[in-house]
């Protein structure tokens, strides 16, 4: 009966043994997930992109532009009047812009209202999207705080 125990006791010492490095992998590969995960998001939304559309309004034939920089986490471009610049970090599928700097040209009045909606969307916590080369950025979850952009270099 002791050789039995003492059997018992080294099957269960390699059971636990084993439970516990399972148990290390399945953490190990649970981080590297995540980190594969954010890095995707990141790439998702890098580049520039010409806004087309801005709440209801076309804006095809407008220059704005906006360039995601995952390495140094900034987004630059030109509103269609000034150029800006700001910091982002990017939460699952929200983007936090923050430090909006900008150039401070006046423009014409449908310039100026542009930038004005522009810089609020981008200023609070936005949803975002990405389908192919198209960038939804949506904020409150309203149509009204919509921005539609097409990728047009990487």
């Amino acid at each position: 009966t002791q050789m039995a125990m003492n059997q018992m006791s080294k099957f269960f010492a390699a059971t636990r043994t084993s439970l516990l490095l399972g148990l290390l992998l399945l953490i190990i590969n649970a981080c590297n997930s995540q980190k594969a995960t954010t890095s995707n998001i990141t790439e998702a939304i890098t580049g520039t992109y010409r806004v087309l559309q801005l709440a209801a309004t076309d804006l095809t034939n407008n220059p704005i532009q906006l360039t995601f920089d995952p390495a140094n986490q900034s987004v630059f471009g030109n509103t269609g009047c000034n150029d800006f610049f700001a910091a982002y970090t990017i939460e699952g599928q929200h983007i936090n812009i923050k430090g909006i700097g900008q150039t401070k040209m006046i423009c014409d009045d449908p310039a100026m209202d542009i930038e004005r909606s522009l810089t609020h969307l981008l200023g609070n916590r936005t949803g975002w999207s990405r389908k192919k080369d198209t960038l939804t950025l949506t904020g409150n979850g309203s149509a009204q705080d919509n921005m539609i952009a097409i990728k047009i270099a990487n």
